[in-house]
């Protein structure tokens, strides 16, 4: 597969950069949410896969809560392994003449809310949570970088819709930059001034890199997917008591479906399956 995730070095930072518009093409063109809802999947795919690099432990699994009360109302996006799967709760169905699908308006669209950051590792779970008070979600993900990772970091980003098809992005990218323990004044004025000067909707992301002069030390990857399967399915039906069960079934004509709200994969079971938790 091929890689859409680098990490360079420069100058005591650490440069992040991410090419997500295949996989957000993907994700839309199997999902097909509205316009809206594709406006907003778009930025938190652009937004948050990345950071998983970012976090550097190879198995560690992050999910991201969006909970506002704007428009998008709740959203979720899980990493792990290369995976990452999004889900957004809402109501709305807004026709594409009625946004503008190139200008994410964050006061509208978030309102007030949190994101929440619930990292896992070793079956050991942590959070931080930090209220959404900034214009876009990338600038949310700065302040919480600074805020619970103690780590100062600079992004950059480019996200452009198809004018003709809101299921598929022109371009999607984000450079992150984070400064090292270790950077200087020097090092921090370096970046502030390049950021200033270059401007990346106006050339290719490799060209932006090149002109940055910063040495590539690591690629990954990161795909759609899913993390859900039938056994962790049928693990949710044996937390429902036998004689519940028994019910659901005859009210079903001795058959449960159960659908996974991310990939909409429907798991089908019999009464049999579960014969031997009758005791």
């Amino acid at each position: 597969m091929e890689k859409n995730i680098h990490i360079y070095s420069k100058n005591n930072f650490r440069i992040f950069t991410i090419n997500s518009k295949n996989i957000i093409n993907e994700f839309l063109s199997i999902h097909k949410p509205n316009a809206f809802n594709s406006l907003v999947y778009a930025n938190i795919i652009n937004a948050f896969p990345i950071l998983n690099s970012v976090f550097s432990d190879e198995d560690i699994k992050v999910i991201y809560k969006l909970k506002t009360s704007g428009a998008v109302n709740n959203a979720i996006v899980e990493v792990q392994d290369g995976i990452f799967r999004a889900l957004i709760n809402n109501e709305l169905d807004v026709k594409k003449e009625d946004i503008n699908l190139n200008k994410i308006d964050f006061e509208k669209v978030i309102g007030k809310g949190v994101l929440t950051i619930t990292k896992t590792q070793n079956n050991n779970s942590y959070s931080s949570q930090i209220e959404l008070q900034h214009s876009t979600f990338i600038e949310s993900i700065n302040h919480f970088l600074l805020q619970s990772e103690q780590l100062y970091s600079a992004c950059v980003w480019v996200l452009n819709f198809d004018e003709k098809d809101f299921h598929k992005v022109t371009r999607a990218e984000l450079v992150l930059m984070q400064k090292m323990p270790q950077a200087t004044e020097n090092d921090i004025v370096f970046f502030e001034k390049f950021i200033k000067e270059n401007v990346l909707k106006n050339s290719s992301l490799e060209e932006y890199i090149s002109k940055l002069g910063a040495k590539k030390v690591d690629s990954k990857f990161v795909k759609s997917g899913c993390f859900c399967s039938i056994e962790k399915m049928k693990k949710v039906l044996e937390n429902i008591s036998y004689q519940e069960l028994n019910k659901i079934f005859k009210e079903n004509k001795n058959k449960i479906e159960i659908v996974c709200q991310f990939c909409k994969i429907e798991y089908e079971f019999s009464k049999e399956d579960f014969e031997k938790n009758k005791n």
